[in-house]
């Protein structure tokens, strides 16, 4: 019974063996991205009721699928924006047609920056300006962040080692640069907090970069808030 049972043991620990070998040998020939190639997609927006051109990038690396699925979250939310932005045009040119006031078409805009695009990472934000009325536009900016080599979109963690307090540094930093020019950012309860979870970002070799959202933390005017932070200042945390 014991020689069964030895014998037993014995295969189940061959078996594992070599499934770790079969996984370590997967791994060492998995993707590794060599070349991001990065084309424009312009779309002219000639509808009835909304008027304007779309740019967004078009990814391919070669030999990994994983772009296929950015390419296709950059085409549904083109699509989605445009669907709801559609909805409320034609909501709109029926009140102004039963009110007997002239109807005019909503605008639209996107551009994009190339942040990164250095193996494996890639790193780069999209515009979105709308216009459905009154004294201005706004803009969205939303921006991508990813590993290429891991297949994954990266949130600002994924950046640091687990457990660094990079949130406290970044913080101090974006505060040192409200205060040099506060006139320009809100100073009451809507005035800057600290970064989140979610946070929007860019990066690369030397910095990362914050945004926040028009009206988050500071007027019209001062359009999107952007905060350059030197690497330097969080040299021991980053992977």
């Amino acid at each position: 019974m014991k020689k069964i049972l030895n014998l037993t043991l014995l295969c189940l620990m061959m078996i594992t063996s070599n499934i770790a070998r079969a996984v370590e040998k997967n791994v060492d020939m998995s993707f590794q991205c060599e070349k991001i190639v990065i084309e424009e997609n312009k779309k002219d927006i000639n509808m009835e009721s909304i008027k304007g051109e779309i740019k967004t990038p078009t990814i391919t690396a070669p030999n990994n699928n994983f772009t296929k699925d950015i390419n296709q979250k950059l085409k549904d939310w083109n699509d989605s924006w445009l669907k709801d932005l559609e909805d409320l045009a034609q909501k709109y040119a029926q009140d102004s047609k039963e009110d007997n006031i002239p109807f005019r078409p909503f605008e639209v805009d996107s551009v994009y920056s190339i942040q990164n695009q250095k193996c494996p990472y890639l790193s780069f934000y999209i515009d979105y300006y709308q216009f459905t009325g009154g004294a201005h536009g706004i803009t969205t900016r939303k921006t991508y962040n990813y590993n290429l080599n891991d297949n994954k979109e990266l949130t600002l963690k994924d950046l640091f080692k687990e457990g660094y307090n990079y949130k406290d540094i970044i913080n101090k930093e974006i505060g040192n640069q409200i205060q040099k020019n506060k006139e320009n950012y809100f100073t009451d309860k809507n005035g800057f907090k600290g970064i989140n979870d979610n946070q929007a970002f860019t990066f690369n070799d030397k910095e990362i970069t914050i945004y926040f959202q028009q009206y988050e933390i500071a007027p019209y005017v001062t359009g999107i808030p952007t905060f350059n932070i030197p690497k330097s200042l969080l040299k021991d945390g980053l992977i």
